[in-house]
């Protein structure tokens, strides 16, 4: 895929200096083109280079397999809903404790708010609560 072709282009010209690509695995919205079996082949050839990849833009905890790579969820919002875009919106809470996000992508619930500021405190304290109980409930099960 032409994907492969970039990945070799730009480790023959950089072969020594750092990165960290994210491939986009999964989107949230809906009606987009990525399949189950793109998602599987984005895997399949970003586990070809590991000392590029960081991690993947993706809905599913069960598309990053390695602990050490970072999960990137899109679609956050207060709100579970869907909008005229077709855009799936899940809280905070459910990217991170059921969906397994590592990061939140949070783009119109804060750039369309009427004070964008306050909106990206406010998803930064929901999103860190949200880590806090995730981390909090795998301790427990630890025990």
């Amino acid at each position: 895929s032409s994907w492969r072709f970039w990945i070799f282009g730009y480790l023959s010209l950089y072969p020594e200096s750092p990165r960290g690509v994210v491939p986009i695995a999964q989107l949230s919205c809906s009606g987009n083109l990525i399949t189950p079996q793109y998602t599987k082949s984005v895997m399949r050839q970003a586990t070809s280079f590991p000392q590029l990849i960081a991690g993947f833009v993706c809905q599913s905890p069960d598309v990053v397999v390695s602990p050490g790579l970072l999960q990137l969820t899109p679609g956050v919002s207060l709100a579970e809903s869907t909008d005229t875009l077709g855009q799936q919106y899940n809280s905070p809470l459910a990217v991170v404790c059921e969906g397994g996000a590592d990061l939140a992508i949070v783009g119109r619930a804060i750039v369309s708010a009427d004070d964008p500021a306050h909106a990206a405190l406010k998803y930064k304290t929901l999103l860190w609560e949200a880590y806090q109980q995730r981390v909090n409930s795998q301790a427990v099960r630890e025990d």
